[in-house]
């Protein structure tokens, strides 16, 4: 039965199904506090889109030598299976391309953004001839940006009917700092095969500093949002208590499961607190 359970985990987890919902998850979490709907086939979108990129990263890292590559469980997963992974791959990009086309016209910029960002994450930029994810200290950065622009900024300017304002500005701080503490875990895993100049938090202050500074930035996140957003404040508690023990123990040895499973479904159990607690 373990084995069983790991082997049904590793296709949820590494076909990237798993953060695709991940995805969807931030974008509703944003809508609760936010107090705006989104249609479900803008969050079918979220799904594809985001399950293509990741998909289209792994496969670009995998396939090319230039590219800092993947190891271990991830790796081995995709090579046996390939071509579910390059199936999914291009569904994916359809369904993206044909339920976000009518959002196109109204925010190009953003949406061509998001992309570009999510493209030249892992694909060489022609007059840098490296990768944004390789550039020295950016890669955390990026990561987080992209990830709050696609995932509730472009929602936010979608459907909601307030405007812009310096609540919802506060909130998307607050996720931009949460993204980021949860995406430190993933440098300290990546630590030893990460190139020297790439400068990520862990190397430039150790994994110890780093897990600190990522509880710290995580708690920074919560009391933003407990000072703009005046509900659901014992789901961001408990998420925020959660999620900082998550940090706290990650270690370069933990399995991959560790951190694509249980730190990226951080934003899984947000969600899910939401709407289970008021």
């Amino acid at each position: 039965m373990p084995n069983l359970l790991k082997t049904i985990a590793e296709w949820i987890v590494y076909s990237n199904a798993w953060i695709s919902v991940g995805a969807v998850a931030f974008a509703l979490t944003a809508a609760s506090y936010l107090q705006f709907n989104i249609p479900a086939s803008f969050l079918i979108f979220i799904f594809f889109t985001t399950l293509f990129a990741y998909n289209f990263q792994r496969l670009v890292k995998l396939n090319y030598a230039y590219v800092e590559p993947i190891s271990g469980p991830r790796a081995n997963w995709i090579i046996r299976h390939q071509y579910t992974v390059y199936v999914t791959t291009v569904l994916s990009a359809i369904g993206g391309i044909m339920l976000g086309w009518p959002f196109f016209v109204e925010h190009k910029f953003v949406l061509v953004l998001i992309g570009m960002l999510s493209f030249f994450y892992v694909w060489k930029l022609p007059f840098l001839k490296r990768n944004l994810r390789s550039l020295p200290g950016l890669k955390i950065f990026v990561l987080s940006f992209t990830w709050v622009l696609a995932c509730q900024i472009l929602p936010f300017l979608l459907f909601s009917s307030k405007p812009v304002s310096v609540v919802s500005n506060i909130f998307f701080v607050s996720s931009f700092l949460f993204v980021f503490s949860i995406s430190i875990p993933f440098d300290i895993r990546d630590i030893k095969v990460d190139c020297k100049d790439m400068n990520t938090i862990p190397q430039l202050l150790g994994i110890k500093n780093a897990k600190w500074l990522g509880i710290v930035m995580l708690a920074v996140s919560c009391l933003l949002m407990l000072i703009v957003i005046k509900q659901f404040t014992i789901a961001l508690i408990i998420n925020t208590i959660a999620t900082g023990s998550i940090i706290g123990k990650s270690e370069v040895q933990n399995e991959d499961l560790y951190y694509s499973g249980l730190v990226d479904g951080t934003v899984i159990l947000h969600f899910v607190l939401l709407y289970f607690i008021p």
